[in-house]
């Protein structure tokens, strides 16, 4: 009998351990923009917008504590308009952006301590797409055609460039480890990427038949979001996969640092689902955002961002 109370027990701690789970939309900051990109780095959120601003938030207190503007360009009407920043990422006291360019090119700024400067790595007209530094001296680069391209911006030097895939590019996204990168494309397939050398690991396609939106990477787990409104579970050591559906194209995902429990948009109405793939279970459906989730950063085990078509970014707090 005794035993029979200590499994129960057990089973009781661990089924509430699980499900005391809480998340609460914490604070709703309007920014410039449709909110194309976000990081988080030393307790701020980094954002880039279509409306050529990158705008750095405090999450305690919701405040924009400064902006930094990109100069307007020419549309092929001849108008002048703000670039579309398409990604952004930081390090140290440097801040690197892709943004949208005359003649529908693409352009990467870099920000040091004091100016801005434009990056020119080739003589050709590149369609960059995502950038991420890896590293002190090195920013990671990817392009529409699904390359990636490593680059040491100390030497102005590219230190390789590699064609992953021969499908047009999705997302792109660091481990969390750093030591590999995963790279989903318009065919639905994911790629584990060794960093250091560019060289694709492993292919993972079990899931998405369509272009996928978005990929993280995190704790040896992938998750995918995409246009047949399926995301991806990928477990990276042990390739055993998990698919389930969404109501609506899935626009964003994120994992939790565990790998355990991902976010994504899960409806027309762009709620977001919060799902636990040890417990095969949804969790909770958020509500706040009136338009498109676009990016969603899971940051840690209480917090979550989320950035909207709209201008709105929302910070959700987790209990548990």
């Amino acid at each position: 009998m005794k035993r029979y109370r200590l499994i129960l027990i057990m089973f009781l701690s661990t089924f509430f351990i699980s499900y005391s789970f809480e998340i609460k939309l914490d604070k709703q900051i309007n920014v410039s923009g449709g909110v194309l990109d976000i990081v988080y780095y030393q307790d701020r959120i980094i954002t880039s917008t279509e409306k050529g601003i990158i705008e750095i938030i405090n999450p305690k207190t919701g405040k924009i504590e400064k902006k930094i503007e990109l100069p307007k360009i020419k549309s092929f009407m001849g108008e002048q308009i703000f670039p579309k920043i398409f990604s952004v990422d930081v390090y140290a006291d440097n801040i690197v952006m892709v943004s949208e360019a005359t003649g529908g090119n693409r352009d990467i700024f870099f920000k040091g301590k004091d100016n801005i400067k434009k990056i020119n790595l080739t003589n050709e007209n590149l369609q960059y797409t995502k950038v991420r530094f890896w590293g002190g001296n090195y920013i990671l680069l990817t392009t529409k055609g699904s390359e990636l391209i490593l680059y040491d911006y100390q030497k102005n030097k590219i230190i390789y460039r590699k064609q992953i895939s021969s499908y047009s590019f999705g997302d792109f996204n660091l481990c969390d480890n750093k030591r590999y990168g995963v790279l989903g494309d318009e065919g639905g397939s994911v790629y584990l990427i060794d960093l250091s050398t560019g060289n694709v690991l492993k292919k993972f396609d079990k899931v998405n038949v369509d272009q996928i939106y978005r990929v993280d990477c995190k704790s040896s787990k992938i998750i995918t979001g995409g246009r047949d409104r399926r995301i991806g579970y990928y477990d990276i050591n042990t390739n055993n996969y998990k698919k389930i559906e969404a109501d609506f194209i899935v626009f964003s995902v994120a994992l939790s640092p565990d790998g355990k429990i991902g976010v994504y948009q899960i409806n027309e109405s762009n709620d977001l689902g919060v799902y636990d793939f040890s417990l095969d279970k949804r969790l909770l459906i958020l509500k706040g955002h009136k338009s498109t989730v676009g990016v969603i950063d899971y940051v840690s085990q209480d917090l979550i961002i989320s950035g909207s078509d709209d201008g709105k970014i929302i910070i959700w707090r987790i209990k548990r």
